[in-house]
């Protein structure tokens, strides 16, 4: 396996580059991880880069932050363009997991991305905003500029896919967001938080990175459907007449 080179070290930003044969740049943004660790390591190393065969970059926010560390996004911005200017990528591409999907997601109305996966991704940690939202409570508290207080409104952007669980600590989220037709927003109601952890087990998760990094979008929706994956709307509804069909049945006691 190839190992990561540092790129760039700002903190709380680190960078590490994966040099790649590809023409595809793919931008990989952990999330939490480890809480005892000062630095989250990267992720998806094997998922993103193949062992080399694509340029990756990985992003690390020690402060985790969901992007709200003061000048963060415009650092990312510039390292970005630098490597952008070096290897010419024909393909931009995104991926996260929980903070890093919400990092991505926000990445993706600052710059040019060809392709976004962000999976189990936060829609705010804000406790005004998402005031049933406890579990980052450590890490929110200690936000203090919310440039990011949410992610923006995703609906101008096209290949974008976004995966939440069915639980409840999901729907605190995958509710909230606002995208638009043509970004594909499914949920797998039989799992929870842990679901990039699921299919990466179940050996889902390469194949859909493969079709997303790629762009090819109808494969990489026909991965998730198979692994039993409901358009957000469809699952919404159908719990809708879930309760509804409680209520009835709790009246006709």
């Amino acid at each position: 396996m190839v190992t990561p080179e540092s790129y760039l070290e700002e903190p709380p930003l680190y960078l590490d580059y994966l040099p790649g044969t590809s023409d595809i740049l793919v931008l990989a943004f952990s999330g939490v991880g480890d809480r005892s660790k000062p630095v989250p390591m990267p992720e998806g190393t094997v998922l993103t880069g193949w062992d080399g065969v694509n340029h990756v970059l990985f992003v690390r926010d020690a402060s985790r932050s969901w992007m709200n560390a003061p000048g963060m996004a415009e650092r990312l911005q510039a390292a970005v363009a630098r490597l952008v200017e070096t290897i010419r990528p024909r393909r931009i591409v995104a991926f996260g997991n929980s903070m890093g999907g919400t990092a991505a997601l926000i990445f993706a109305t600052l710059c040019r991305l060809d392709a976004v996966l962000a999976i189990v991704p936060q829609y705010s940690v804000k406790p005004d905003i998402v005031p049933e939202e406890r579990r980052w409570r450590h890490f929110s508290s200690t936000i203090g500029d919310w440039r990011f207080p949410s992610v923006p409104d995703l609906s101008a952007l096209a290949n974008v896919m976004i995966l939440h669980g069915g639980d409840a600590y999901e729907m605190i989220h995958a509710r909230r967001f606002r995208a638009g037709p043509a970004t594909d927003h499914y949920v797998l109601p039989q799992y929870g938080h842990m679901l990039a952890k699921v299919l990466k087990n179940k050996k889902i998760l390469r194949p859909l990175m493969v079709q997303m990094i790629n762009g090819n979008q109808n494969e990489a929706r026909a991965v998730v459907e198979a692994a039993g994956g409901l358009r957000f709307a469809e699952f919404w509804q159908q719990r809708k007449n879930a309760k509804r069909e409680r209520q009835r049945n709790a009246a006709a006691v």
